[in-house]
């Protein structure tokens, strides 16, 4: 009779409950040669594996529901579709900027969750009114235990009109009034969104602080609807105190700043103005020993602008060295030419009365020689 190892574990009990079920399964009763202890055994072992297996389930069936329990309802999902939407490019942003799974999670109450919810509709109300739909909202559906926000778009405003608050139109140059009349002219049609808001509103400054005011500063343009679809753009200007030009200070130039003040176009107590900064700017740049110029406007003091202007200046140029001139050239070669030919007559035994000829062009060579070379190193240091 073939041995059974009955010492293992597991594996040897469930090889035993196996071979029993099959046994019993073909219609075999156990074998009457079989030891009794033997069939005892296997009985036993088989009652023990069932009620094992019982009470695997049963912990498994009670796990089940306790995390049904303990997971509060606030962990049905929240998601946001925006398939409806027919701007690809805007469904993109509000998907990108959707960030209610962040704000919740399982341990959240029922008051916290809908905090949360309300937050992120708002801040997507906010999204959608970016892009000029100013009456867009976020509309709550419930569909089959999940909460799902869909965008509703409605009418695009465009701007028909244009408000400066807080400039007086006596304030400014007819010039200046003449190019704001027409940044106005090409505002007015165009979307309400924040992008054509911001850009608008950067003209404008800039138009506005190009003379006398340089410090004018704007503010956030509200949107006042004039019927469907229409929006006046009220845009807040703050033009600040009249500025003047104050001092001009220069800093990283070296080897230039005996002449950079005869550059500036303008004297303190000035107007102030960008185009003489501008040409400050030229001037500067026009330099050959000038690699970057920037120029910064300094904060108000008694009325006047400090003008910090930080100059980089090139490397030096090494090829102005390097560049030869035939007469440099010529001058050099004749003076060495001329040293020798006194040294060598020397060593025959020339009287020096026949030399002095030669020497007197070996010198005029040598002092042309030094003053060229002179010449261009004073041109290079400066």
């Amino acid at each position: 009779m073939p041995q059974i190892d009955l010492s293992g574990g597991v594996q040897s009990h469930n090889f035993v409950l196996y071979w029993a079920r099959i046994s019993e399964v073909a219609g075999h009763a156990w074998s009457p040669r079989m030891p009794h202890r033997l069939r005892r055994y296997l009985s036993e072992t088989a009652c023990k594996l069932e009620r094992m297996s019982l009470r695997r389930a049963r912990v498994l069936i009670v796990a089940a529901v306790w995390m049904a329990a303990v997971l509060p309802a606030a962990a049905q999902s929240v998601v946001l579709d925006t398939d409806g939407i027919s701007l690809p490019h805007l469904g993109s942003v509000l998907q990108q900027a959707y960030q209610l799974p962040l704000l919740i999670d399982a341990k959240s109450t029922a008051s916290k969750r809908q905090e949360a919810l309300a937050i992120e509709k708002a801040r997507l109300r906010g999204v959608i009114a970016d892009f000029g739909y100013l009456d867009g909202d976020i509309i709550e559906e419930h569909q089959a235990g999940k909460i799902v926000l869909r965008p509703k778009l409605g009418d695009l405003y465009r701007v028909t009109s244009v408000e400066l608050k807080g400039i007086r139109q006596s304030e400014l140059e007819r010039e200046v009034v003449d190019r704001l009349a027409a940044i106005i002219e090409e505002f007015v049609g165009q979307p309400a969104t924040t992008f054509v808001a911001e850009t608008f509103t950067r003209r404008i400054l800039q138009t506005v602080s190009a003379e006398d005011f340089a410090h004018a500063q704007g503010y956030k343009t509200e949107w006042v609807r004039k019927g469907t679809g229409m929006v006046s753009a009220v845009i807040g200007v703050d033009l600040g105190p009249r500025s003047r030009f104050g001092s001009v200070q220069f800093s990283g130039a070296l080897r230039m700043q005996s002449e950079l003040q005869r550059l500036v176009p303008f004297q303190p107590g000035e107007r102030y103005s960008a185009s003489r900064v501008e040409e400050l700017r030229r001037n500067l740049e026009a330099l050959q020993t000038v690699k970057s110029v920037n120029i910064a406007i300094g904060k108000d003091q008694d009325g006047l602008l400090p003008i910090d202007v930080r100059i980089r200046e090139a490397p030096a140029n090494l090829e102005a060295l390097r560049h030869t001139d035939p007469i440099d050239v010529g001058s050099g070669l004749v003076a060495m030419a001329g040293l020798l030919l006194v040294q060598v007559g020397t060593q025959a035994g020339i009287v020096r009365s026949r030399l002095r000829p030669l020497i007197w062009v070996t010198t005029a060579s040598l002092f042309v020689f030094a003053v060229l070379a002179t010449l261009r190193l004073a041109s290079f240091l400066a």
